[in-house]
C-alpha cells in the first residue's frame, strides 16, 4: 500500500526503464500482486469457521441470548456445517451477520 510519503520520495522514472518495464509486463504484475495482497488481507481476518460462542465474542453480543434466540444467530440460526459435533458458521456468514443490525 502506497502512502503519501512514499509517492513524494520516488525519483523520476527513466524513460528507458519505463519502456523496459512495459515490455516485460512488470507494471501489470505489480498491479496483480497488489490486488492479490488486498484479497488475501481481507480473507485472513480470522478463522474460517466460527462456533456460536466465537461469533458472539466477535460481535460483542451475549452468547446465552443468541443461543436461546435463533433469529439472533448467524444465518438465522441455520449453521453452515458441523465440526466435532458443534454447529459452525463460515467466515462469510459471520461477516454478513456482523454487519446486520438486530431487529428491534
Amino acid at each position: 500500500m502506497e502512502t503519501a510519503v512514499s509517492r513524494q520520495t520516488q525519483p523520476p522514472v527513466d524513460p528507458t526503464l519505463a519502456a523496459l518495464r512495459r515490455s516485460l509486463g512488470i507494471d501489470d504484475l505489480v498491479a496483480e500482486v497488489r490486488a492479490l495482497r488486498e484479497a488475501l488481507g481481507s480473507a485472513a481476518t480470522g478463522p474460517e469457521w466460527f462456533t456460536l460462542r466465537a461469533a458472539c465474542e466477535r460481535k460483542g453480543c451475549t452468547y446465552n441470548t443468541a443461543k436461546s434466540n435463533p433469529a439472533l444467530q448467524p444465518g438465522g440460526g441455520k449453521p453452515d456445517g458441523s465440526i466435532g459435533g458443534r454447529r459452525v458458521w463460515h467466515r462469510s456468514t459471520v461477516e454478513a451477520w456482523l454487519k446486520a443490525v438486530d431487529r428491534e
